[in-house]
């Protein structure tokens, strides 16, 4: 799978390297890590190792491979607007903790924001992002999913217009992974890999024909400018 991905030149995110609910990682040649998954709701290794076990994690991590951007993933910033586990501003603490650890200052961070919807608050979606935008460092959303219900396709396209909109996101990954068991969530097509509403034309392919770049024809004006505005 990983060779097929960089022979059609698809850049691959790795998932996480350590999970504070005890799940395992794998390697892979990847552009992002997730270091230590959700790490606002559970405490796994700082119970057993101390308060300043994620950033020696991290730090760990970076030494192993310098190139790749360590994300801190996690869920309901923007999604749940009531779970005090996931307070904007308990995330830039945890995330400048983590920064200002001894010999943490050459680290490459990211914001990795999961994205489980069932009813996005679109307002307060952009206000956090607004929040975090602040830390200056790159932000994904990183899983991407809407229950399913009947403005599930209506609220899919709001959630991926907001995060595209936003100057600070640089990417959104789909977590539609299709098992035939059922996916997680949110599936793209069915069993017979025929596009279901979310994954149709409408939306999905949609999107990305409408945000793929073109050649565009300009004229400039008396003063021989031409200027755009937006993406």
């Amino acid at each position: 799978m990983l060779k097929m991905a960089q022979k059609h030149r698809i850049m691959v995110r790795g998932h996480n390297v350590f999970w504070d609910d005890q799940n395992s990682q794998i390697w892979w040649k990847v552009i992002h890590w997730s270091v230590v998954n959700e790490n606002l709701h559970f405490n796994f290794f700082q119970s057993k190792l101390g308060s300043g076990a994620s950033a020696q994690i991290y730090n760990q991590v970076w030494q192993i491979d310098k190139t790749v951007v360590l994300f801190m993933n996690e869920f309901n910033l923007l999604e749940q607007p009531y779970d005090p586990n996931a307070v904007p501003s308990k995330y830039v603490a945890k995330m400048n903790q983590i920064r200002i650890y001894a010999s943490n200052g050459g680290l490459k961070m990211g914001v990795g924001l999961e994205s489980h919807f069932t009813t996005p608050n679109i307002p307060y979606m952009r206000s956090t992002l607004d929040t975090l935008a602040k830390l200056k460092l790159p932000m994904w959303l990183t899983e991407v999913d809407i229950v399913k219900g009947p403005n599930q396709v209506k609220y899919l396209e709001q959630v991926l217009r907001e995060g595209y909109e936003h100057p600070t996101v640089g990417g959104m990954i789909m977590w539609a992974a299709w098992h035939a068991n059922g996916c997680y969530v949110m599936c793209l097509t069915d069993n017979n890999f025929k596009n279901l509403p979310v994954g149709s034309l409408v939306i999905i392919d949609k999107l990305i024909a409408e945000w793929k770049t073109h050649n565009t024809v300009a004229t400039t004006d008396k003063n021989a400018l031409k200027t755009h505005h937006g993406r």
